[in-house]
């Protein structure tokens, strides 16, 4: 009958396993996507509305904000429709069909963020209220 040994007592097991332990681990190389996906990825990147709102996020997260301001920016965030409008952007003539949907931010909701940035908590309830109590079926201004 035959004896089993232990593989781990093996001397090119152990070789392979300290050449392992002991190599330090290579960064990983950035993926490579294909043209239109870093296009799409880099206009992700360039909507208006998408950076107001990330530092909205960010100016949300700092210490010296009320907690009135998370409940105003939760009320306001209910009514998309009066804080963001959609674009299209053309990159090329229109009859090759490509364009790019643009979300920007209303003038109202500009306001808002301007007002959020000073710190002036009465005009942003003021204008956070303008955005809730306006008609459901009227969009927001564009001028």
């Amino acid at each position: 009958m035959a004896t089993k040994s232990d593989p781990t007592k093996d001397p090119e097991f152990q070789k392979v396993v300290r050449h392992f332990v002991t190599t330090p681990p290579k960064p990983h190389s950035e993926m490579k996507i294909g043209k239109r996906m870093a296009k799409a990825v880099q206009n992700a990147r360039s909507q208006p509305a998408i950076e107001a709102f990330e530092e909205l996020r960010l100016l949300l997260e700092q210490p010296s904000c009320p907690g009135g301001a998370t409940d105003s920016f939760l009320q306001m965030i209910q009514h998309l429709d009066k804080c963001v409008r959609v674009k299209l952007a053309y990159e090329t003539a229109a009859r090759t069909g490509k364009a790019t949907i643009v979300l920007e931010p209303t003038n109202l909701f500009a306001r808002f963020m301007t007002a959020f940035r000073a710190g002036d908590w009465p005009l942003v309830s003021i204008i956070e209220h303008e955005i809730c109590s306006s008609s459901a079926g009227r969009p927001a201004p564009y001028a």
